[in-house]
């Protein structure tokens, strides 16, 4: 028996006809497109996954930046309500503390600058809130020592005051009557 010697890829190229090595030849490179363009597929699929989930990624970051910049627009206007507010607060405190100097201390000098600070005021009332009514208020110094006249606590009640600071008044207007 004789013993067989595994063939050479140059050995069974050389014992083919022309016609089986052109056949040979086309089923290889027709072997290496088929696996080419299976791969390109395979990586068209694959790349195709991985940009829907990148543009799923990304569609979240950009949602949770329009959450973020309603919660900054709220928080903004909140802000502007309350500076707004302050403004009109500080308004009112300064009103009163001219107010309090007229009432209290009295005299042209205290006139001039309760009323300067009226005109002043009258001038910003639409930047600072501050409604002016231009009507007089008629009281009496016996109606203010004798507790709190309707007219007064109308217009301080409006100016949002804690309920202590509307009391101060008569009892500022007793210690100067004294």
């Amino acid at each position: 028996m004789t013993e067989k010697h595994p063939l050479t890829i140059g050995q069974i190229l050389s014992d083919l006809r022309p016609g089986q090595l052109w056949a040979a030849l086309s089923a290889v490179v027709a072997l290496l497109a088929g696996a080419f363009g299976l791969g390109i597929a395979v990586e068209g699929i694959d790349s195709k996954s991985k940009e829907n989930a990148s543009n799923e990624v990304i569609a979240g970051h950009l949602r949770t930046i329009a959450e973020k910049d309603k919660a900054i627009a709220t928080l903004k206007d909140t802000m502007d309500l309350l500076d707004a507010k302050q403004l009109r607060l500080n308004s009112r405190t300064k009103f009163l503390d001219h107010y309090v100097a007229y009432v209290s201390v009295g005299g042209k000098t205290s006139e001039k600058n309760f009323v300067d600070y009226i005109c002043a005021l009258w001038k910003q009332s639409e930047t600072t809130g501050v409604a002016v009514d231009r009507g007089a208020i008629q009281v009496s110094d016996a109606e203010l020592l004798s507790g709190e006249p309707q007219e007064i606590a109308q217009l301080l009640g409006s100016m949002e005051l804690e309920p202590d600071a509307i009391s101060r008044f008569p009892a500022a207007l007793a210690a100067e009557k004294r």
